[in-house]
């Protein structure tokens, strides 16, 4: 089913997606929403214990993050695989009967290179 669905980056306040995406559930506390249009094309899976985020672009990434506060960044280019831990992650999610949002927060990093990232995800009438 269609619904509509924002997607905001928190660190550097910008709009990555507004507009219609695809919403599937999987069962009583997991979804999925894909999101596609001329700038972006990223699936989030929203589980029971952890989000993973799927962006496709020019290098393919897979995030995942666990809500007890780890996880694993893959990142595919055409140089190979690279795999980066996910420090300080943080999953929020709220629930009205108007609309689910999701909030991501983690730091992506190795040795002295390390950058926050965070992002919220809000989807209209989801009905969970």
């Amino acid at each position: 089913m269609q619904k509509q669905v924002c997607l905001r980056d928190l660190v550097n306040q910008k709009l990555e997606f507004d507009g219609l995406a695809e919403v599937e559930r999987l069962n009583t506390d997991s979804f999925i929403v894909t999101m596609k249009n001329d700038e972006i094309e990223t699936t989030w899976k929203i589980l029971k214990k952890g989000v993973v985020i799927e962006n496709h672009g020019e290098a393919d990434s897979i995030l995942t993050l666990y809500e007890k506060g780890s996880g694993l960044a893959r990142i595919f280019s055409p140089y190979g695989e690279l795999r980066l831990p996910l420090e300080s992650a943080s999953i929020e999610k709220q629930i009205t009967k108007d609309a689910v949002e999701i909030c991501v927060r983690y730091v992506i990093g190795q040795d002295d290179l390390v950058e926050p990232f965070g992002f919220a995800l809000w989807i209209s009438q989801i009905n969970l």
